[in-house]
C-alpha cells in the first residue's frame, strides 16, 4: 500500500485539542469505544473518518430541547 492511499490520522493530543477535550477525556472515549483508535509504534492515532463519525454522533440536533 502506498502512502497516498493511507487514511489521514492524527494523534490523540491533536484530536483532544481540536475538540477542547483533556487527554484523559480523549482516552476515556477510546477505552469506552466511543471513538476508534489504533497504534503506530507507541503512538495512538485516530483516523479522520473515525473522528468525523464520532463528531456526527455527538452533535445535538434539537437546540430548542437542550
Amino acid at each position: 500500500m502506498e502512502t497516498k492511499e493511507l487514511p489521514r490520522s492524527s494523534t490523540v493530543s491533536d484530536f483532544a485539542g481540536r475538540h477542547s477535550l483533556s487527554l484523559s477525556s480523549a482516552y476515556r472515549l477510546i477505552r469506552s469505544k466511543q471513538i476508534r483508535a489504533f497504534k503506530v509504534n507507541k503512538t495512538t492515532r485516530i483516523t479522520e473518518n473515525d473522528e468525523l463519525a464520532w463528531l456526527a454522533s455527538s452533535v445535538t440536533t434539537n437546540w430548542e430541547e437542550s
